[in-house]
């Protein structure tokens, strides 16, 4: 897993991964709203077609928990992984949330990570992380 430096505190971030080919469309999506001092929302979703939900929800669960996130609480029925992430060091959480929803023949993934005020991001890894997470269902 990779860490980097968060507001003097280390935090273990999203690991680093190998590009696929679903990044383009993880990247294409991707958005950030707010700043560092306020607290900030990143978020990236994708779209898989002749994939079911129930597929999609498990690998994705999966994913989460192998990116070193502790799950919260995962609601099949509703679609809906809540997750967190601890700051070394500082007893804080960094909460992720992945909504998983039908979309046609197929799902639609979102995802969103929203670190507090002061915390700092490797973006790079944050965004590899994502399209991590976003692939998962065509895993």
């Amino acid at each position: 897993m990779k860490s980097i430096f968060c507001a003097g505190l280390l935090v273990a971030l999203l690991p680093f991964g190998q590009a696929r080919a679903q990044e383009g469309q993880c990247m294409d999506h991707y958005s950030k709203e707010g700043n560092i001092l306020k607290g900030r929302a990143f978020k990236s979703w994708a779209e898989y077609p002749g994939i079911s939900v129930d597929a999609a929800f498990k690998k994705l669960q999966q994913e989460v928990v192998r990116q070193g996130f502790t799950v919260i609480n995962a609601d099949r029925k509703a679609g809906t992984i809540s997750a967190d992430q601890g700051v070394s060091g500082s007893g804080r959480r960094v909460p992720l949330n992945v909504l998983v929803s039908k979309n046609g023949g197929g799902v639609r993934v979102e995802v969103s990570f929203t670190p507090a005020g002061g915390l700092f991001v490797d973006r790079k890894g944050l965004k590899k992380g994502f399209c991590d997470i976003l692939e998962a269902p065509v895993k």
